[in-house]
């Protein structure tokens, strides 16, 4: 399973920063935060910014059925 796909397994409809998603998916930060950009430029998660100070979350992208 690749970090991407288990990225997104761990995501689900949760809104979570990086370290949340690097340590439900028992991966190091450096590691979610490259899979995590990636999927961003891919267009599969989106960054939710918060108040200054705090880390970004991350959501996935919710498609609605064509």
């Amino acid at each position: 399973m690749s970090p991407q796909d288990l990225i997104a397994e761990v995501l689900g409809t949760d809104v979570l920063t990086v370290s949340e998603i690097a340590g439900r998916a028992r991966m190091n930060e450096m590691g979610a935060q490259s899979a995590v950009r990636a999927m961003q430029k891919r267009g599969v998660v989106i960054r939710i910014a918060q108040k200054k100070g705090l880390p970004d979350k991350f959501r996935m992208v919710v498609r609605s059925p064509a």
